[in-house]
C-alpha cells in the first residue's frame, strides 16, 4: 500500500489513497484499482472532474454530504450511494453516515465524510494481498460487509427487547431503567429502517445491471444481499411490533392500577360521607344540639363513627367492590 502522507502531498489534501486491488487468478498483478477520497476538501471535486474524468452529475453527487440510498447507472458504469454505520464511542446505531461508490471496468472511486467500517475492513484486507480482485467485487464485498454489521447490530436489540416485558416498565424500582432501554431501542430500530429501507431499490436494481464487468456471481451475490436485507427489515419490523405490544399492555397495566387506586378512594370517601354529614350536623353551634351537656357524648360519637366506617368497609370488602 502506498504511503498516505506522500500521496496527500503529491495529489491534493483530499486525496485519501489509491491502491490496486488484488490480483485475480493466475496474475501477478491487478488492473483494477481503488481510489478514496475526502469529501471535505475543495480540491476532490476539481480532482475527480479535471483528472478520474468523472461526470459532474456524479462527481457532484459523490460530494453531497446529505445524500439518500440511491443508486445510478451511467453509460460506463455505476454510483451506489448507501448509509452505513459507523462503529465506534458516541456514534448510535442509528447514526448512518453515506457510503458514496463509483465503480466501472478498471476503478472504483469512492469518497467519505468519514470512514465507516466496511472500507476499514476492505483497506485491510487490501493491504494483506486479499480481498476483491474486480470493481463490481468491490462492491459485493462492500455491501456485504455493510449487512453484516447491521445484522450484529440486530442481534443485539433482539436480546435487548426480549429482556423487556410490560412488569418490568411498571417496576417501582426497575421501571425507569426499563424505560429507558425501551426508548433507546425503538429510537434505533426507527433509525436503522429509515435509512435501510431504500436499499431496498438499491439492490434491486443493481441484480439487474447488464454491464461487460458485472458478472453473473456478482448479480448472485447481490440477489443474497437483498434477501439479507429483506429478513433485516422484517426483524425490525417485528421488534417495533413488540415494543408497540409491551409499551401497551404497560400502559394497560397501569391504567387498571390507577383505575383501582381511584377506586379504593372513592370507597373510602364514601364510608366516611354518613360519618362526615352527622359529625358536620353535630358541630353546628345552634341550640338543641342533642346530647351537647352529655360528659360522654363526645366519645358516643366517635366510637359510633368508627363502628359504622368499619362496618361499612367490611362489607364493601366482603363484597370486593375495589378489588375487581
Amino acid at each position: 500500500m502506498k504511503d498516505e502522507t506522500l500521496d496527500e502531498q503529491k495529489v491534493g489534501p483530499g486525496y485519501v489513497h489509491r491502491i490496486d486491488l488484488a490480483p485475480s487468478a493466475g496474475h501477478t498483478t491487478s488492473d483494477v484499482s481503488w481510489l478514496h477520497m475526502c469529501i471535505k476538501h475543495a480540491e476532490t471535486a476539481a480532482y475527480l472532474v479535471d483528472v478520474e474524468h468523472l461526470d459532474r452529475f456524479i462527481a457532484d453527487a459523490m460530494l453531497r454530504e446529505e445524500t439518500r440510498s440511491r443508486i445510478v447507472a451511467h453509460d460506463d458504469g455505476v454510483m451506489v450511494l448507501l448509509k452505513a454505520m459507523r462503529q465506534g464511542e458516541g456514534f448510535r446505531p442509528e447514526d448512518m453516515i453515506s457510503l458514496r461508490v463509483w465503480i466501472d471496468a478498471d476503478r472504483v472511486i469512492t469518497t467519505r465524510e468519514a470512514d465507516v467500517d466496511p472500507i476499514m475492513d476492505l483497506r485491510e484486507q487490501l493491504a494483506l494481498g486479499k480481498g476483491p480482485s474486480t470493481s463490481a467485487g468491490f462492491l459485493a464485498d462492500l455491501i456485504d460487509a455493510h449487512l453484516a454489521e447491521v445484522d450484529s447490530t440486530v442481534d443485539a436489540l433482539e436480546k435487548a427487547v426480549a429482556g423487556l416485558d410490560a412488569h418490568r416498565l411498571v417496576d417501582r424500582d426497575q421501571g425507569e431503567k426499563a424505560c429507558g432501554e425501551l426508548a433507546s431501542c425503538s429510537l434505533t430500530i426507527a433509525g436503522l429502517m429509515r435509512h435501510l429501507s431504500p436499499q431496498r431499490v438499491v439492490l434491486e436494481r443493481l441484480t439487474g445491471l447488464s454491464y461487460h464487468f458485472v458478472a453473473d456471481r456478482h448479480r448472485a451475490r447481490w440477489g443474497e444481499a437483498l434477501d439479507t436485507l429483506l429478513l433485516l427489515l422484517e426483524s425490525l419490523q417485528s421488534l417495533s411490533d413488540r415494543i408497540a405490544i409491551v409499551s401497551a399492555q404497560a400502559q394497560r397495566m397501569q391504567d387498571r392500577h390507577q383505575a383501582r387506586f381511584s377506586q379504593l378512594l372513592s370507597v373510602v370517601a364514601g364510608a366516611f360521607l354518613p360519618t362526615t354529614f352527622v359529625t358536620g350536623l353535630l358541630g353546628m353551634n345552634v341550640a338543641g344540639i342533642p346530647l351537647a351537656d352529655h360528659p360522654l357524648a363526645f366519645a358516643s360519637v366517635a366510637v359510633a363513627c368508627v363502628v359504622f366506617a368499619t362496618v361499612t368497609l367490611y362489607y364493601l370488602g366482603r363484597r370486593r367492590w375495589w378489588h375487581s
